[in-house]
């Protein structure tokens, strides 16, 4: 075979393996990626308390999450006091965290990541979110820290 010849196979055949991994691409529909920024240096977070929840009783919560020896750490428990409803009684307690970070850059927004063991759902992946602005200011909201938890692999008791 010439090297003229090579050459054009070559090209074809890569011309048929790009667009072969194209059209899998396209069908396949594979996501866009997501990237998330990890403080750097890696910080860490710490929070616990109480928050109302949207059937006005109270839930408990502690966390601690952030990065340690090259890897993530942490642990994030959270206590439901609601006697009625779906949730009544959810009691959530990590295992794992795998990822922490900075939601936006540069704000007070800290997300804990893992998978945790539940008494109503057994064991889902987890997504705990913190906003710590220091001390409240009077009157105008501002300074108030945020506490937010979502669940996914749930389904209903």
């Amino acid at each position: 075979m010439s090297k003229e010849r090579r050459t054009i196979t070559r090209l074809v055949l890569t011309l048929v393996v790009t667009g072969f991994l194209a059209s899998v691409a396209i069908f396949t529909g594979i996501p866009a990626a997501k990237a998330h920024i990890v403080p750097f240096p890696c910080d860490f977070t710490t929070g616990g308390g109480f928050v109302i929840t949207d059937n006005g009783y109270h839930a408990n919560f502690g966390l601690v999450g952030g990065c340690k020896h090259d890897g993530f750490f942490g642990h994030v428990n959270f206590v439901d006091h609601d006697e009625t409803g779906e949730y009544a009684g959810l009691h959530v307690s990590s295992d794992s965290i795998d990822a922490y970070f900075e939601p936006a850059p540069g704000s007070n927004v800290r997300d804990i990541c893992g998978t945790a063991d539940t008494n109503l759902f057994g064991t889902v992946k987890f997504r705990a979110r913190t906003e710590d602005n220091s001390d409240p200011s009077p009157g105008d909201g501002r300074g108030v820290d945020k506490f937010g938890l979502k669940l996914t692999g749930v389904s209903p008791p």
